[in-house]
């Protein structure tokens, strides 16, 4: 991993503004936080972030049992956009010959896409 990238983040307002919640942890000196949202079908979602290590977690959570856990390295971008009603927070990844994008939305309803693009 190249320690020399830093890893891009919107503020903490706009972050609150997506979860629709304050960060459920929060370590700011080591550069981590941790933000848990549950959407209208009563799944939740915790979503955890270090910006010093380049890393981003989700786990999905279904009837409270664990589903799904992506833990990523490399990441170097974060970002929120307005896709007509729909806020989408996208994660941007590069490794040495891949490049990968996640994209989350959690409301009305929690959405995961993650897709990887070897580049040579």
């Amino acid at each position: 991993m190249n320690h020399n990238v830093v890893f891009e983040i919107p503020d903490e307002l706009s972050l609150l503004e997506f979860f629709g919640v304050g960060p459920s942890e929060s370590v700011p000196r080591d550069g981590y936080w941790s933000y848990d949202v549950t959407d209208e079908n009563n799944d939740t979602l915790n979503v955890s972030f270090n910006v010093l290590e380049r890393s981003f977690q989700t786990i999905l959570y279904v009837r409270d049992r664990e589903i799904a856990r992506l833990l990523q390295e490399g990441a170097v971008k974060m970002f929120i956009t307005q896709v007509d009603d729909r806020a989408i927070l996208t994660c941007k990844f590069e490794f040495e010959n891949a490049e990968s994008s996640l994209q989350i939305e959690v409301s009305p309803k929690i959405k995961l896409h993650l897709g990887t693009l070897v580049v040579e």
